[in-house]
């Protein structure tokens, strides 16, 4: 499942669409693979059936900070969003964004960082021949 909004930008439309929200689990804190390999079936599919836009979706993601599924987004090819003010880089963080049960101490409202698929690695990971590849490996 994914959220799709289209922005009118001059006669042309920009797709953005947010990755499925995750759980990094530690019960499986060894299988972490399991979530990358199931996000990179997602945005094959998402990138698949968007294929022929104006222009190619952009994928984005919220990531729990305190579950640290960032680290199961850099696996599925996302980068934190970062902005550059003079010569300080600072990441994209939701602070106290939304109130999650994560099953971590203490509940509450969690800090998330915003993720995306830059071209270079949608080129590289998902480009028309790999993304053939994984679709056809679930089957």
């Amino acid at each position: 499942m994914a959220e799709r909004l289209d922005f009118p930008i001059y006669n042309k439309n920009i797709c953005i669409v947010e990755s499925t929200e995750w759980k990094r689990s530690d019960s499986f804190h060894h299988k972490t693979g399991l979530m990358i390999a199931t996000l990179g079936f997602l945005h094959a599919n998402i990138l698949q059936d968007l294929d022929g836009l104006d222009y190619p979706p952009l994928l984005i993601a919220e990531t729990n900070v305190m579950s640290r599924s960032d680290r199961e987004g850099r696996g599925a090819g996302l980068v934190l969003a970062n902005t550059t003010f003079g010569n300080y880089t600072i990441p994209q963080y939701l602070v106290q964004n939304v109130e999650v049960r994560d099953g971590y101490l203490p509940e509450g409202l969690r800090d998330f960082f915003m993720m995306y698929l830059p071209p270079e690695n949608r080129d590289l990971l998902y480009n028309g021949d790999q993304r053939e590849v994984i679709l056809q490996s679930s089957i």
